[in-house]
């Protein structure tokens, strides 16, 4: 036997030197070591959870929030307060509780599956799945909304982080997140992940246990949960393989419940048959659970779509409403009457149910009057009834109709009426409907009618104009041809009438052009047609001209009409006139030619000053040969037909060549080669002379950014037509002519007539101005030959002025033309403008020119126009014409 050992008693001395610390100064002591240990825990964990993670494994890219999930939760961790006195497990601030894992597992699960025997295995085992999952399901949502609050979380990734790291802090599970996830927030979310620690599966292994499904339905609930609260959306978790069910992984899939069973036929497609067979029918470990939240997220995107359709419909209800509010009172307020009319058997098929105020204000029937009876209630102007009866046709048939007519009020007011009617279709079986709409257009139609005589009569005089009298000849055409009656056309143009006109003002003018119509009127029968065709131009149709000697008589009679002075503003004003005469139809069967032909006959009679002409052949300049010809030179325009020749001009100073003037020529087949004055005046007046411009231009520009090129140090000029100056483009096409072949602006001069500036003077000043401001040079060509005035030169920004050659090539025999070559070459100067010379044939007129300080010389002396290809070599050795040569 051991005897007990016994300590003795202390000394009294001893007691008193070491008392026995009190009941307060121990649990103090107690504090102060807890309060220790808990400060190492704390340095310990959240040191381990810095460099690299430890706590869970997951793809690289996901690696940096996890990292800092783990150093966040493990400071939390750490704070750790146990107080067994008081029932206290205290993490952070927050109370935990402490389970045996196997009674949340095997446990439980076989408790319930005991309570619910009677309903079988596998009911009971759902209920135990159902249950555990719908519990740590809301754990899992509950604490992912602590953590994101606690850490300030945003991200959906960075809050889902904290879910796998809090796993392995509290004991659930370690988590393996494979790289073929895909965490995204939206329907192709889906997660792949392991627990190879997992308090389920383990709890079943250690009471040696086997389950014939999987058994982690608490860390599957969570998790889903978790992330769930994570992302914002309904997400479930399956245990797809399980170690507690003979599989080789604990093993999740994570998905959107209407996805989940996608994954998890694919996932058992790949895995093979074990994996079929640890899943088989039942892979789903909580089947019932992500149908009902599959179920419930259906139902809760049926009812956000029922609502958002009833709120849809509410809202086209209530547009549709308004729009009927709003067009009930925009029919009932509309100036037009609107009738709505119900359709019956009869002769008289439609009887008004409604008219509006419109209609009323229209018509002059109050609704009371009309509703109930039929449209022919309205009155219409006698002839007028027959709209009646053609409505009532339109109405069987089924087709809309409309008319215009005049109308008759209660108070015998006249009023023109439009009406329009159409049915209204409809799947109800009813008396169908008409919709008629009135309209009251007697101004529209008075105003038509003063528009259809002022489109049809001149303005000044009131006789018709020329678009009437292309319609009278038309039909005097048309009368010939039917009942062979032959008629002339006379086209008269005042003598003198300019001069007056000048004199007296435009007032006076159109007072005397008006008392010219009349008197003229006044004169003729009155199954004639006298026209103004505009400024002092007349012409007349007289009917049944059945011989040359009546037209020419009536002709006569005009003419001693004119005679007489006409009185205006006070004044005894005498014109004459010039008239041309055609007959139809020796002279033409259409209006154009006898037109076109009448015209050339009234100014054959004015050159001849003959009074009257008979059209004669010899004077068309349109006959069939100058028609060809036209014809042949557009076919020739950019083809090879046409080349430029060149002519120097020579810097009098220096004695070098400055610039070429281009100069067009036409190499005809049959004619061989043209120049200018033999074919363009045929085009003068025509678009064809604009596109010669611009061909001219174009190869032009181009032949001398060639010589430039080359290192020729020359410029070009170019001749226009009037006609060209109606080109508002022109500018900007030289413009652009100009920038693609590279050639400086200040090479290219612009040659215009005289004469061409006088007819075109406001178009002139703004095409000069936009090419000044391009920087083309500009030349008023053959200068002294067009009495233009010094107004003209001082406002147009010409640069140079050219010199015809009528002055220059007699200048040294005549002192007169010697005088106009020193006053223009002096008024140039004084107008900072530089002159060039034409026609210089000799080097005397080259010396005088010299002396008068003249700038440039152009002329057989220096060179005669050369072809591309001569003046090339020319101009690669020019001669300079110093003084004396």
């Amino acid at each position: 036997m051991g005897t007990k050992r016994v300590n003795p008693p202390p000394s009294a001395a001893s007691a008193s030197s070491t008392p026995e610390p009190t009941r307060e100064q121990l649990f103090a002591r107690i504090a102060e070591l807890e309060a220790e240990l808990d400060r190492r825990r704390r340095t310990d964990g959240a040191g381990a959870s810095i460099d690299r993670l430890t706590t869970v494994k997951v793809p690289p890219e996901f690696e940096q929030p996890f990292l800092h999930a783990q150093a966040h939760v493990a400071r939390y961790f750490a704070d750790r307060v146990e107080h067994p006195d008081t029932a206290t497990i205290s993490i952070a601030g927050e109370r935990y509780v402490l389970l045996r894992a196997a009674s949340l597992s095997v446990e439980f699960v076989e408790l319930v599956m005991k309570l619910y025997q009677d309903k079988g295995v596998d009911e009971a085992r759902a209920v135990a799945n159902n249950l555990l999952f719908d519990l740590a399901h809301a754990l899992g949502r509950a604490d992912a909304r602590a953590f994101r609050e606690k850490m300030s979380l945003h991200d959906p990734i960075a809050n889902l982080s904290a879910g796998p790291i809090h796993f392995a802090f509290s004991g659930w599970a370690f988590v393996d997140i494979s790289p073929e996830s895909r965490p995204s927030p939206d329907e192709n979310y889906f997660l792949l992940y392991d627990h190879p620690f997992s308090f389920e599966s383990h709890s079943w292994l250690a009471k040696h246990k086997r389950s014939e499904t999987p058994v982690c339905i608490m860390n599957a609930g969570y998790s889903s949960g978790w992330c769930e609260e994570s992302f914002g959306m309904p997400l479930v978790s399956v245990e797809v393989e399980c170690l507690a069910a003979g599989g080789e992984h604990c093993r999740f899939i994570m998905a959107p419940p209407t996805s989940i069973e996608r994954h998890l036929q694919a996932y058992a497609r790949r895995g093979g048959t074990h994996v079929a067979r640890a899943a088989g029918g039942r892979l789903g470990i909580v089947p019932e659970f992500f149908q009902r939240k599959r179920l419930e997220e259906e139902l809760r995107e049926a009812n956000e779509q029922l609502e958002a359709r009833v709120h849809k419909r509410a809202r086209e209800l209530e547009r549709a409403t308004e729009q009927l509010r709003l067009l009930g009172s925009a029919v009932e307020n509309a100036t037009e009457g609107f009738v709505i009319l119900e359709q019956h058997d009869g002769d008289d098929p439609l009887r008004i149910v409604f008219v509006n105020h419109g209609f009323s204000r229209i018509t002059g029937y109050p609704a009371s009057d009309v509703v109930g009876r039929s449209l022919t209630h309205l009155r219409l102007a006698a002839g007028e009834g027959a709209i009646f009866a053609a409505l009532a046709d339109s109405v069987r048939r089924g087709e809309p109709f409309q008319a215009e007519a005049v109308a008759v009020r209660p108070d015998a007011s006249v009023y023109a009426l439009e009406f329009h009617a159409m049915p209204v279709p409809s799947e109800v079986r009813q008396p169908p409907h008409w919709i008629a709409i009135l309209r009251d257009v007697s101004d529209r139609k008075a105003h038509l009618d003063a528009l259809k005589h002022q489109a049809l009569h001149d303005a000044l005089t009131g006789l018709p104009n020329r678009v009437l009298l292309h319609d009278r000849i038309e039909q005097g055409i048309l009368g010939m041809r039917r009942h062979g009656r032959r008629f002339a056309l006379l086209f008269l143009d005042l003598d003198g009438f300019k001069e007056i006109n000048d004199t007296f003002g435009h007032l006076a003018g159109d007072a005397l052009l008006a008392k010219v119509g009349n008197r003229l009127r006044a004169r003729l029968r009155e199954a004639d047609v006298i026209a103004r065709l505009g400024g002092d131009e007349f012409a007349v149709l007289l009917d049944h001209a059945d011989d040359v000697e009546a037209s020419r008589r009536t002709a006569a009679e005009l003419l001693a009409t004119l005679e007489q002075p006409f009185e205006v503003e006070g004044h005894k004003l005498v014109v004459g006139a010039s008239i041309g005469i055609v007959h139809c139809p020796e002279h033409g069967t259409d209006p154009t030619t006898l037109m076109r032909r009448a015209d050339i006959a009234m100014y054959a009679a004015k050159n001849a000053r003959a009074g009257a002409t008979i059209y004669d052949p010899q004077q068309d300049a349109h006959s069939p040969a100058r028609i060809r010809l036209v014809n042949e030179l557009r076919g020739s325009i950019g083809g090879d037909a046409f080349e430029l020749h060149y002519q120097p001009q020579v810097d009098l100073r220096s004695g070098k060549v400055a610039r070429v003037e281009a100069l067009l020529r036409w190499n005809h087949a049959e004619r061989g080669l043209l120049l200018p004055d033999e074919f363009l005046p045929l085009v003068a007046s025509s678009e064809l002379i604009d596109r010669i411009a611009r061909w001219v231009l174009h190869t032009a520009i181009r032949d001398c950014s060639d010589w430039v090129e080359s290192g020729i140090d020359v410029g070009v000029s170019v001749n226009l037509a009037a006609h060209n100056l109606r080109d508002a483009d022109l500018p900007d096409f030289i413009a652009r002519e100009l920038a693609g072949g590279g050639l400086p602006a200040q090479r290219l001069t612009i040659e215009i007539t005289e004469s061409s500036l006088l007819e075109q003077a406001v178009l002139a000043t703004d095409i000069f101005q936009r090419l000044r401001t391009i920087g083309v040079g500009l030349s008023i060509d053959d200068f002294g030959t067009g009495y233009s005035s010094l107004m003209h030169l001082r406002h147009l920004p010409f640069t140079e002025l050219k010199i015809d050659r009528s002055f220059t090539g007699e200048m040294l025999a005549n002192e007169r033309d010697a005088a106009i070559v020193r006053s223009t070459i002096d008024l140039g100067h004084e107008l900072d403008r530089s002159i060039v010379a034409e026609g210089v044939e000799t080097r005397e007129v080259m010396e005088q020119l010299r002396r008068y300080h003249c700038d440039f010389a152009q002329g057989y002396h220096v060179s005669p126009p050369l072809a591309r290809v001569a003046l090339r070599a020319w101009l690669q050795d020019p001669p300079v014409f110093s003084i004396g040569r």
